[in-house]
């Protein structure tokens, strides 16, 4: 018989009684390194209000966001050094942005302008790098998760109203022949060019959606009417980019969403394609026509477009270990970017770049659809808030791989974010997972009058190749164990 009242590793035992967590050996602790998240969470409101060039009397050019993601590192290191664990959970998605990273230092020697694969490096991308690492580690509860995804909408509604203010107002960036006049965020920064702002507003869109199915009353008509707000500041923009990622993203979650009636959801969306055209600012209808017709292009932009893509094709296919990054325009036609991600991107930092570049794109989208065959089609209760939130987080990623091709946002935030979100996601389901598990399975053992070592019998689930995460020391295996003593009882 197992004795049931001795202590177990120091915490008094009775019968099954639930140890805490932070009593059980190798048990998951989730929720930790407060301070870090939260230089985290301060970091994505700035990155949208941007005190900077909104108000640059009072602080000038001092990089408060810089202070703020090293605040973020050395709280997440520090706790983390002080724990003794190791700084990161390596991923596939870790180690390819951190190839990038590597790339774009090697290669910074050999680049025509050294100075400028730095720039790239220091403004933007080594940001992107830390926070997304830190992302990954961090979003391991569902609160954080839904907050941080609530603050990025939230900063989108502040963008919006922005854009659609300076609209109104007639405040236009860029006044080109057959275009009345596209908007930009007075803030600047990733929302200063109306491609991009269409972009990041684009890849909003389905997140609004998904918590709106989650939710009741009031509440999902708030995000549904986010959703609204988002798609109107893309039409205002005139980005045919954005408008194809648009229109991606609300073809594929009426195909996620509608199975048994896709044929009505099919015609249901197309009428609302037409319907937001329709009712689409002045001028609207007729640049997007240019998608399928060039020649109606006054602006001569996608003449222009498809020389940059030939010239970007020529110099990845001549230059296959890259050129630096942020030094594709040197080789460009008129300095111009390339406007499509994935080809630039292979021309400045080569093959093994752009490798790593698409791992980090489809990677989390794999995660994804693994995640929904476990859902099933009828998910309830927290199942149906991972279903919903998994199918807006693979609409995302889906648009991102369209909107990407007509803008060079390789080293921006508009991909790092929701493949955080995705990992996030289904990380948080399998530690879910693994805690029930857990709780089910802690057994105290004591035969022949020793104790077993580790103190407790834990199977968590299959935690081995592959899995998001695997619990610290050695996990044991409760069928093994059980076929031990039921061995031993038979010898006795």
């Amino acid at each position: 018989m197992l004795n049931r009242t001795k202590k177990l590793n120091g915490v008094p035992q009775d019968g099954a009684a639930a140890m805490s967590s932070a009593a059980i050996p190798g048990v998951i602790q989730t929720g930790k390194y407060g301070v870090a998240f939260g230089a985290v969470y301060l970091f994505t409101l700035l990155l949208y209000l941007r005190p900077n060039e909104l108000f640059p009397e009072i602080f000038g050019t001092l990089s408060i966001i810089k202070f703020v993601a090293i605040t973020a590192v050395l709280a997440y290191v520090g706790g983390k050094l002080s724990n003794g664990e190791s700084l990161t959970a390596w991923l596939i998605e870790v180690k390819m942005i951190l190839l990038l990273a590597a790339l774009c230092l090697l290669l910074m020697p050999i680049a025509a302008a050294p100075h400028e694969s730095w720039d790239v490096f220091n403004d933007t991308f080594s940001k992107v790098v830390l926070i997304f690492i830190l992302m990954v580690n961090l979003l391991d509860t569902r609160k954080r998760l839904i907050s941080i995804i609530n603050l990025v909408l939230a900063g989108g509604i502040w963008v919006a109203y922005g854009a659609i203010k300076a609209f109104l107002e007639g405040k236009s960036m860029l006044i080109a022949k057959g275009v009345p006049g596209r908007v930009v965020f007075s803030g600047g920064g990733m929302f200063g060019n109306p491609n991009d702002l269409a972009d990041a507003l684009d890849l909003s869109i389905p997140l609004a959606v998904a918590l709106g199915l989650c939710r009741t009353g009031v509440v999902r008509w708030l995000y549904f009417a986010t959703a609204g707000l988002f798609a109107v500041t893309v039409m205002i923009t005139y980005s045919r980019g954005g408008f194809l990622g648009m229109v991606t993203l609300a073809g594929y979650m009426a195909w996620k969403l509608g199975r048994g009636r896709r044929v009505k959801m099919f015609f249901a969306g197309a009428l609302v394609v037409a319907f937001v055209v329709a009712v689409s600012p002045g001028g609207f209808a007729k640049r997007v026509s240019t998608i399928f017709d060039s020649d109606k292009d006054q602006t001569g932009s996608s003449y222009s477009r498809r020389h940059l893509l030939e010239r970007a094709i020529l110099v990845a296919v001549t230059r296959p270990y890259g050129v630096g990054m942020g030094n594709y325009h040197t080789y460009s036609v008129n300095e111009e970017k390339a406007h499509n991600g994935y080809l630039e991107l292979s021309a400045e930092l080569g093959i093994l770049g752009l490798i790593a570049y698409l791992i980090i794109n489809f990677k989390p989208l794999h995660r994804l659809w693994v995640m929904e065959r476990q859902l099933g089609l009828t998910p309830q209760g927290k199942d149906k808030e991972d279903y919903y939130l998994g199918i807006g987080l693979q609409a995302v990623l889906v648009s991102y791989v369209v909107c990407s091709f007509f803008a060079s946002i390789q080293y921006l935030w508009y991909l790092y974010y929701p493949a955080a979100y995705a990992i996030g996601l289904c990380r948080i389901r399998e530690l879910e997972k693994v805690s029930g598990e857990a709780s089910l399975a802690l057994v105290p053992v004591k035969s022949n009058g020793n104790k077993a070592s580790g103190g407790v019998l834990w199977q968590p689930g299959a935690t081995g190749g592959g899995e998001l995460w695997q619990p610290t020391g050695k996990p044991r295996r409760v069928k093994e164990r059980k076929t031990r003593l039921l061995g031993r009882a038979k010898v006795s």
